[in-house]
């Protein structure tokens, strides 16, 4: 979750802040935790920049902070939304700068993890939390045309393998959930016929 997902378009009747999301979280872990004291939870989150691109709805609010503060002694691990790369979302690019940006996309996710982890150091310190990423992937563009289908490319193949190299080197990362196995437009690794995709 990020913080947009708090304020969707056209919803406006359920917007809510950070520190609500926070609190509801507690609320909704304490009642599991009370039902199954085994249970295991992760907290969604997400950083207020992706690869430097602002995504934040609440831009003078430190929201990883905010949610962390409120949430982090009733959850596990948290679960971060950071591995779609290089993920030009902001303007159109040229598929030559998609490409370069396609082979930092790994370097991108370990920054993003290694500011997750001083994020939670600092408020938890040596409690070593377990990461999980939410969904992974190269993406390249979303509805800007061509470039959408880069995903499917020889060139994304090597953009998620050198993903993988790096959340399979990351001791803290408990799980990563590949986005995703089949059909769905151009994400799914295998064709709706079954055959394989390059990735």
């Amino acid at each position: 979750v990020c913080s947009s997902d708090l304020k969707m378009d056209g919803e406006s009747d359920l917007w809510i802040t950070p520190a609500d999301y926070a609190q509801r979280v507690r609320q909704f872990a304490q009642a599991l935790r009370q039902a199954d004291p085994s249970i295991q939870m992760g907290l969604a989150l997400s950083q207020d920049t992706r690869n430097g691109i602002p995504i934040t709805a609440y831009p003078n609010v430190r929201y990883m902070d905010v949610v962390l503060a409120g949430a982090l002694p009733d959850v596990n691990f948290v679960s971060l939304h950071n591995a779609y790369v290089p993920f030009g979302v902001d303007r159109a690019y040229s598929n030559d700068l998609l490409y370069w940006g396609g082979m930092a996309g790994a370097r991108t996710v370990q920054a993003d993890l290694a500011a997750a982890r001083a994020r939670l150091d600092a408020l938890a310190p040596g409690k070593n939390w377990p990461l999980a990423i939410t969904e992974y992937n190269a993406l390249f563009t979303l509805n800007k045309g061509d470039s959408d289908t880069f995903i499917n490319s020889p060139t994304g193949a090597l953009v998620l393998a050198d993903l993988l190299r790096v959340l399979s080197s990351s001791k803290d990362v408990l799980m990563a959930q590949h986005w995703s196995l089949s059909g769905n437009w151009v994400f799914g690794a295998l064709r709706k016929d079954a055959s394989l995709r390059p990735g």
